[in-house]
């Protein structure tokens, strides 16, 4: 049994959303949607590939031609109202995060549900207020 949980179809079954030429969608579980957003979720390779910079142009190139309608189909699955932007982002390697060694890619759609906390400091900005507030002080 393969123990890359995103080769391992079954594990992901449930929130399995959509297969792309190159890529998987699927609905972030419903314990990290709470934490951050509800129609968080992400998009895997479907090839096994350790790094999301490991990817071919190929692989990477679809990821700019398929984020809008991934992020529809996530406020979808949701039943959220989809406003039209999204936070897209990786982890690439141990120190910066990466959980889950199989290149997938984190998508945050926008929606009118969010609350107003959540909109405009809620992508990478807000990533990084975060970050530096809980610092590791030298």
């Amino acid at each position: 049994m393969n123990s890359c949980p995103f080769c391992n179809f079954e594990l992901l079954e449930a929130m399995f959303i959509h297969e792309y030429n190159y890529w998987n969608l699927f609905l972030q579980s419903a314990d990290k949607r709470r934490k951050t957003k509800e129609a968080a979720g992400f998009l895997a390779t479907k090839e096994h590939i350790k790094m999301p910079g490991l990817a071919t142009d190929t692989v990477w190139l679809e990821v700019k031609d398929i984020i809008r309608d991934a992020s529809e189909r996530l406020c979808r699955s949701a039943g959220m109202t989809y406003r039209g932007a999204e936070t897209v982002g990786f982890n690439q390697g141990i120190d910066a995060g990466q959980t889950v060694h199989h290149a997938h890619v984190h998508i945050l759609p926008a929606t009118e549900e969010d609350p107003v906390e959540l909109r405009r400091r809620g992508g990478i900005g807000g990533a990084f207020e975060e970050l530096r507030k809980n610092r590791v002080k030298s």
